[in-house]
């Protein structure tokens, strides 16, 4: 598999110091500004968190598709809370708050010693009960205390003290989620180079000087690569335009993949997602974007927040803003979107979203040559609007010659062959879309029909992940019991295709093209010079083996 090179932004967080003066006055403050990347482009779904000067999320934020950004705060504390906040040293021990928090499966907590001690580091649940423990001798200096909760553990809050001799601290911490594949449960304590710094501020504190706030912009997890501000406290401040250096030509060992989807009514769509990911995570694919097809308000915030709950709230979700195809979202996809708190994902609703033909533009604009593979499991409608595109500020291509540049080929779940009709093709005004896509895409096109995915089940080896696990979730509120029954596997049969070799696990058949009637149904036309091709079944592997297949990376988890 050729490495594959697209525009990647760097990992980053830039902090913005905010001194803070002592006062009473419990107005509201704003700090506002835009984050662009060199080339002026905004930067639009990064997330932005207030810290307290005691490492509390105050406050957070996502900057929207204009790259702006808006975080308001109360007063900082009055010189009559400062002892309550250095309370938390004690005796010359700091435990800090964990990050990130909640987590799945590793987190870790600041801590500093004074002096050298024998301490006992131990995990409780909410029922008291003692989940891990771990006594160990440290050098006065700064720790950081990971935390990996793995195994079976149920969700919720945990408790973790640090005690020593002649002193006792406490932290919680959130759990999210656990898989089957989560890992041991374990507690290391590991030199860390921040955390004296910290104490520090503190101890200045106390002596009257001025307590900070810190201001996080960041796109993932690196912490290292950051820019610092110095700006007024307890007042409204601007702190302008951000610019954040984006590395080009970064090279990627995965194909880079946009994922299309209508995340409507069928759980197959959450576990064709998870598939992306897991194989995102080993190497073999690069999750460009994940596009929604569906009219439904909350298919776009389900979507997102599988996304965010796999460390993922950076890929731009792109959703169709037409009333034309599709229907409002099931139940269990709406319940998911709407917990924006518990998965981290910036909404639940579709207005919040970029236009996906605007988003497939931006992202396509990226790349020279054709390298990027489009996997829909959905409906054609987005494919459509992009196909009519028009030249604009990303590309002066149209629509039909900026695909011809940048994209390799669309693997599609839909269709029978070599004749019949099925969902994707026809139902819920898609029909009027599918022929002229079909009948104009300029690149090779592999359809998974209806029948390969019809015999494979999957869905039984989800039953021991967390019950808030969102694809989890989907799989267990659907009418057809998947946990216990397992679930047709339509969807996940393109994403296999798309990423690995189809052939290591179907025939493909002779190129020709699908005939589209207005209808949506289909038939099958033998050409040399065609470029469409169906997925065939095979005897090896078996339908068993390829139901092992899909389950391991619907249910492998980070």
């Amino acid at each position: 598999m050729l490495l594959k090179k697209f525009l990647s932004i760097t990992s980053l967080f830039i902090f913005v110091s905010l001194p803070a003066f002592a006062t009473g006055n419990e107005d509201d403050f704003t700090v506002k500004g835009f984050i662009l990347n060199e080339e002026d482009e905004p930067l639009a779904n990064l997330k932005i968190v207030l810290y307290s000067e005691v490492d509390d999320e105050i406050n957070s934020t996502f900057s929207d598709e204009d790259g702006a950004f808006l975080l308001t705060y109360k007063s900082t504390p009055t010189s009559a809370d400062k002892h309550e906040i250095n309370s938390q040293i004690a005796d010359g021990f700091y435990l800090g708050n964990s990050y990130p928090n909640p987590f799945n499966p590793h987190t870790s907590f600041p801590f500093y010693a004074s002096e050298r001690s024998d301490i006992t580091i131990s995990v409780y649940n909410m029922l008291g009960q003692l989940v891990i423990q771990n006594q160990t001798n440290v050098a006065d200096g700064a720790y950081d205390i990971q935390v990996d909760l793995g195994g079976r553990l149920a969700q919720g809050n945990y408790f973790m003290n640090v005690r020593g001799s002649d002193f006792s601290l406490t932290g919680t911490m959130t759990f999210v989620s656990a898989g089957i594949n989560s890992g041991k449960t374990n507690i290391a304590l590991r030199p860390a180079g921040q955390i004296s710094n910290v104490i520090q501020n503190r101890q200045i504190q106390s002596t009257g000087n001025l307590a900070t706030l810190t201001l996080a912009i960041y796109h993932d997890s690196d912490k290292d690569k950051r820019k610092e501000f110095s700006i007024p406290p307890n007042e409204d401040f601007d702190i302008g335009t951000v610019i954040i250096e984006t590395s080009h030509g970064t090279d990627f060992s995965g194909i880079p993949v946009i994922f299309e989807t209508d995340m409507t009514t069928d759980c197959d769509d959450a576990g064709a997602l998870a598939m992306m990911h897991t194989l995102e995570r080993k190497g073999e694919a690069t999750i460009l974007a994940t596009m929604v097809n569906n009219k439904g308000d909350y298919s776009s915030g389900a979507t997102a927040a599988i996304n965010a709950f796999y460390g993922r709230v950076d890929i731009p979700v792109g959703a169709y803003q037409g009333d034309n195809v599709g229907r409002d979202a099931i139940r269990f996809f709406q319940d998911i979107a709407r917990d924006t708190e518990l998965y981290g994902h910036k909404a639940a609703t579709r207005e919040h979203y970029p236009d996906a033909t605007e988003l497939y533009r931006e992202i396509l604009s990226k790349f020279s040559t054709n390298e990027v593979v489009i996997v829909s499991v959905g409906h054609l409608n987005n494919l459509y609007y992009l196909l009519k595109s028009e030249p604009d500020d990303h590309s002066p291509l149209n629509g039909k010659d900026l695909i011809k540049q940048t994209v390799n080929h669309i693997v599609v779940m839909g269709g029978r062959y070599p004749t019949g009709q099925e969902h994707n093709f026809s139902a819920r005004g898609s029909h009027e879309y599918t022929k002229p896509v079909l009948e104009n895409w300029p690149t090779e096109i592999i359809l998974s029909g209806y029948e390969i995915g019809n015999n494979i089940r999957t869905g039984p080896g989800l039953v021991d992940l967390d019950e808030l696990h969102p694809v989890r979730r989907a799989y267990a509120a659907h009418r057809s019991n998947p946990l216990e029954n397992g679930r047709k596997s339509w969807d996940q049969t393109a994403v296999l295709a798309a990423v690995r070799d189809p052939e290591e696990y179907w025939k493909l058949s002779d190129p020709g093209w699908v005939v589209v009637s207005s209808d949506g149904s289909n038939e099958w036309e033998d050409d040399p010079e065609g470029l469409h091709r169906y997925l065939i079944e095979v005897d090896t592997p078996s339908t068993s083996d390829i139901e092992e297949i899909i389950e391991y990376l619907m249910a492998d988890m980070p």
